[in-house]
C-alpha cells in the first residue's frame, strides 16, 4: 500500500513539474501572461481532479496531458512557419471565424442561458455553446496581457485528458478486455496524433467528442452502478444531451438514440429484440425530418468538395473517392475515404513546406497509417458480436460521411479502437494469415498511392 501511494506520488509529482515548464515555456516564447495563467489554471484542475485516483489511472491521464501539451506546442509554431499565422490556413478557417465572434460575445457582457436561448449575433445554434466558451477565455485573458490563441489549444487538451480520464472507466468497467488489451488501447488514444492534430486547432469538435464521452461513461455508470446513487448519472446524460444541441445538432440526435439503446439492458431479456425494433423505428420517424435535411446538406457539400477536388485538378488515388459521382459507387469510396485522413504520405517532407508543418504532419499520417494497419481487427470487433458498440461506431461515422469533413473524425476515434481491441481479443480460425495478406496488399496500394 505504501508503495503505491509512493508511486501515484511521482507521477503526479514528476508529471506537474514537466508540466510546469512546458507551460513556462510556452508563455516565454509566445510572450504571454495569460497563456502561463490559464495552463496552470488547467494544470491546477486536472491535479484536483486525479489526486484520489490509483497510479495507473493518473499515469494515463499525465502521459496524454504531457504528449497533448508537447504536440500542440510544436504544432502552433509549425502553423506559423507554413502560413504564418496558427491558424488552419493563412487565410483562417473556422477558427478564426469563432474567435471573432468569441469577440463580440465578450463586448456583450451577458450570462450563458441568455446568450444560447436570445442568440444576439445571429449565430447557428449549435456554434453558440462554444463561441461562449471562447468569449469567457477571452474574459480571462483580459485579466493579464490579453486573450491569445493558443489557450484555445489548451482547453482543448484539457478536454482530451477527461476524455482519457472516462475512457480509462468505460473500458475497464464496461468491457471484459485482458489487461494487456485494456493498456494497449489506453496508450493508443493517450497519444494518438490525429486527436491531438484537432486540437491544435480552434475548432468545436473535441467539445462535441467530449460531450459524447460524457454520455457513455454516464451510461457505463448507470449499467454498473444499481444504487439510489446512479440519479447523478442520468443529470450527466440529460447535461450531454442538452449541450451537444449547441455545439452539434446531429450528433445530439444519434446521442439520443444510443442513450435510448442503452436503457435497453434494463430491459428483460426475452422483450429486448422487439424493444430495439421499436426504439429504431419511433426515432427515426421522430427525427426523420431533421436527420433528413441535415444529411442533404452533408451530401451537398460532398458534392460541392467533389467539384472543388476536380477544379483543383487533384491527382493521385485521394481524387478518385472525392471525384467519383455519389451514387453508384461513390457513398461505397467515400466510405473508405474516411480512413485515409488525414493523408497518410511522407510527401510533405520533399515539398515545398517549412521542414517544422511538414515532419507534425507526416507525423500526424503515421496515425491514420496504424489505423489502415488495424482494420482487419476492427472488422472482426464490429462483427463479432454485433452490438450497441458497433451500432454506435457506425452512427457517428454517418457524421463525417455527411460532411466529409476529416475534423468529425474525432467522434469515431474512441469506438473504432475499442473495435480494435475487441477484435484482437476474439480468435478466428486463419485469420493471421488473412492479416497477412492484408499488411501485404496496404504495403502496395501505400507505394501506388505514393507513385502517382
Amino acid at each position: 500500500m505504501i508503495n503505491k501511494k509512493k508511486e501515484k506520488l511521482v507521477y503526479h509529482i514528476l508529471s506537474n513539474v514537466l508540466l510546469f515548464i512546458i507551460i513556462l515555456i510556452d508563455s516565454i516564447l509566445m510572450k504571454s501572461q495569460a497563456v502561463f495563467c490559464f495552463g496552470l489554471l488547467i494544470q491546477l484542475l486536472v491535479g484536483i481532479i486525479t489526486f484520489s485516483y490509483n497510479a495507473n489511472r493518473i499515469k494515463f491521464v499525465y502521459f496524454s496531458y504531457v504528449f497533448g501539451m508537447i504536440f500542440v506546442s510544436i504544432m502552433y509554431f509549425s502553423l506559423i512557419a507554413e502560413h504564418g499565422v496558427p491558424y488552419f490556413n493563412s487565410q483562417g478557417s473556422d477558427d478564426l471565424f469563432y474567435e471573432k465572434q468569441a469577440f463580440n460575445t465578450t463586448s456583450l457582457n451577458i450570462g450563458l442561458l441568455e446568450f444560447l436561448n436570445n442568440n444576439p449575433l445571429d449565430l447557428y445554434k449549435q456554434l453558440t455553446l462554444y463561441i461562449f466558451i471562447l468569449s469567457k477565455m477571452i474574459s480571462f485573458g483580459n485579466l493579464f496581457d490579453g486573450y491569445h490563441v493558443f489557450m484555445s489549444r489548451q482547453f482543448n487538451v484539457f478536454l482530451i485528458v477527461f476524455i482519457v480520464n472516462m475512457l480509462y472507466f468505460i473500458v475497464n468497467k464496461g468491457y471484459n478486455f485482458s489487461s494487456k488489451e485494456k493498456t494497449r488501447f489506453l496508450i493508443t488514444i493517450s497519444i494518438f496524433p490525429n486527436f491531438f492534430y484537432l486540437a491544435s486547432y480552434t475548432f468545436r469538435d473535441i467539445l462535441s467528442c467530449f460531450l459524447v464521452i460524457v454520455l457513455i461513461w454516464a451510461l457505463t455508470h448507470l449499467k454498473v452502478n444499481k444504487t439510489g446513487k446512479g440519479i447523478i448519472y442520468y443529470l450527466f446524460v440529460i447535461f450531454a444531451i442538452v449541450l451537444q444541441f449547441y455545439v452539434r445538432t446531429f450528433v445530439m440526435y444519434i446521442m439520443i438514440i444510443i442513450t435510448l439503446i442503452n436503457f435497453i439492458d434494463f430491459v428483460p431479456k426475452k422483450y429486448k429484440f422487439v424493444i430495439i425494433i421499436g426504439i429504431t423505428s419511433c426515432t427515426s420517424l421522430l427525427f426523420l425530418n431533421e436527420i433528413s435535411s441535415i444529411f442533404s446538406e452533408g451530401l451537398n457539400k460532398v458534392d460541392n468538395y467533389a467539384e472543388f477536388r476536380a477544379n483543383e485538378k487533384t491527382s493521385g488515388l485521394v481524387s478518385i473517392f472525392t471525384d467519383t459521382p455519389l451514387l453508384p459507387f461513390g457513398i461505397f469510396l467515400r466510405f473508405i475515404y474516411g480512413f485515409i485522413q488525414p493523408n497518410p504520405s511522407f510527401s510533405y517532407l520533399f515539398g515545398d513546406y517549412a521542414f517544422s508543418y511538414a515532419s507534425m504532419t507526416t507525423f500526424i499520417g503515421i496515425g491514420t497509417l496504424y489505423i489502415l494497419t488495424q482494420i482487419p481487427y476492427a472488422i472482426k470487433g464490429f462483427i463479432k458480436p454485433l452490438d450497441k458498440l458497433s451500432v454506435t461506431f457506425l452512427l457517428f461515422y454517418l457524421v463525417f460521411l455527411a460532411s466529409l469533413t476529416f475534423r468529425h473524425l474525432v467522434l469515431i476515434y474512441p469506438f473504432i479502437f475499442l473495435l480494435i481491441a475487441r477484435g484482437r481479443e476474439n480468435k478466428i480460425t486463419k485469420f493471421k494469415e488473412i492479416y497477412q495478406l492484408y499488411i501485404l496488399g496496404l504495403i502496395f496500394v501505400y507505394i501506388v498511392y505514393s507513385i502517382i
